[in-house]
């Protein structure tokens, strides 16, 4: 009984076993089979992505084929085509009815400032006033001059000349200032720009800073060497940096005291008498770089006095230019001006041909004035001349720019045939 039992165990572990394993084998088929199907489908994609990429590169050749004919075609005929599109931009960016009219405006306006808006080069300095014309009349109260170091009060700064209008004792430290009114070009007080900086603190210090940054000296009001009269002179050297220091940073710290706008002004009011005198003041940094060079150049009329001059000249000059591109740029109809580029040359020869003629007629004018007696050198408009020289060559480089833009659009449209 008992073997019998365990035959029947056995047979049932053994059909046990041989179902495991049929599952086993179709599990096993049924992965291999999904397999295959994922190797297929990998195929099948590899065999359409480089057909695809055979039939592009096919494509691309046949384009490229096309392509060079049709640039062989376009370069064979090349000067036709670039005369063709150089008439057609010629055309384009001719001056119309209504350009001739801005023209004449703008030839106009430069004409007018010329000789009424700008003013004079003063080349011989005979008609402007001397020194003390100037300067006008001064009540200085020379007692309230005050002694000591760095420091000095309002009612001193109103009352006297300032500091570095002098030279007398200079040569005591072996400084050459020139003589006469030499001292401009030697005192960073007298320049344009570094006036407002140095001679400001100057004032504010009773000092005088020369041009060079390096040398201060203290001044003083008495009688020096062997003098009989009382006068401002160079006493002993001065620290440039206290100088800054007492004469610019305190003054801005305690404002209310009324140093810092004093000498502001001092220097102001000082600056203006002297830059239309005769000898007037040297264009600016000029003197700081050589002081016996920018004094030569103020003898020849090249000085601040005729460097405002210009310098508006060339301003007024460029304000009208602005003027009539602006007013001319509002008038671009899209309807029948092709292009914003191309109305834009237009434009540029409006002012270029402005500046040329009023430049023309003035040259012209001075020329045939001194050929007849009359010398008028003074009303030759240098700043405008200057501008219109800039103006010309900007507006050159402009338009071949556009020009090339455009023949190359054109030429590019004509390869690809559109």
């Amino acid at each position: 009984m008992n073997n019998d039992w365990d035959l029947l165990l056995q047979d049932q572990n053994k059909t046990n076993s041989e179902q495991e394993e049929n599952s086993n084998y179709q599990k096993h088929l049924m992965y291999n089979q999904e397999l295959l199907k994922l190797e297929q489908k990998r195929i099948s994609q590899d065999y359409q992505h480089s057909f695809e990429g055979l039939q592009q590169a096919i494509a691309d050749r046949n384009d490229l084929a096309s392509n060079a004919y049709k640039l062989g075609k376009t370069a064979g005929n090349m000067e036709q085509l670039v005369q063709k599109y150089s008439g057609e931009f010629d055309s384009a960016t001719g001056l119309e009815k209504k350009d001739f009219v801005f023209l004449f405006l703008a030839t106009s306006l430069q004409v007018i400032r010329q000789y009424l808006l700008t003013g004079n080069v003063e080349w011989d300095k005979a008609s402007r006033p001397n020194d003390k014309q100037a300067a006008g009349n001064h009540s200085y109260n020379r007692d309230l001059r005050g002694e000591g170091y760095y420091k000095t009060t309002v009612s001193e700064i109103l009352s006297n000349p300032v500091p570095f209008d002098t030279q007398n004792n200079s040569a005591s430290f072996g400084i050459n200032m020139g003589g006469g009114k030499g001292h401009r070009y030697h005192t960073l007080g007298h320049d344009p720009i570094f006036g407002w900086i140095f001679g400001t603190a100057n004032i504010a210090t009773r000092t005088i800073t020369l041009s060079n940054f390096v040398e201060s000296y203290h001044i003083k009001y008495g009688v020096f060497g062997n003098g009989l009269r009382q006068n401002d002179y160079f006493s002993n050297r001065a620290d440039t940096s206290k100088v800054l220091k007492y004469g610019l940073v305190e003054p801005f710290e305690h404002i209310s005291n009324g140093i810092l706008g004093a000498s502001l002004f001092m220097e102001a009011k000082h600056l203006r008498s002297d830059v239309y005198s005769k000898q007037s003041l040297s264009i600016p940094f000029l003197s700081e770089i050589n002081p016996q060079f920018a004094e030569k150049a103020g003898d020849y009329g090249i000085d601040f006095a005729n460097f405002l001059s210009v310098s508006k000249q060339a301003t007024y000059s460029l304000v009208i230019n602005y003027i009539i591109a602006f007013i001319h740029r509002l008038m671009f109809n899209p309807d029948k001006d092709i292009s914003e580029e191309l109305y834009k040359v237009r434009t540029q020869k409006i002012i270029s041909y402005s500046n040329i003629i009023a430049s023309t007629s003035n040259v012209l004018f001075v020329a045939i004035s001194s050929f007849c007696g009359v010398n008028n050198i003074k009303d030759l408009d240098i700043g405008g001349l200057i501008v219109t020289i800039g103006t010309v060559l900007r507006n050159s480089k402009v338009q071949e720019d556009i020009y090339q833009e455009f023949m190359q659009n054109k030429l590019y449209k004509e390869i690809m045939g559109y």
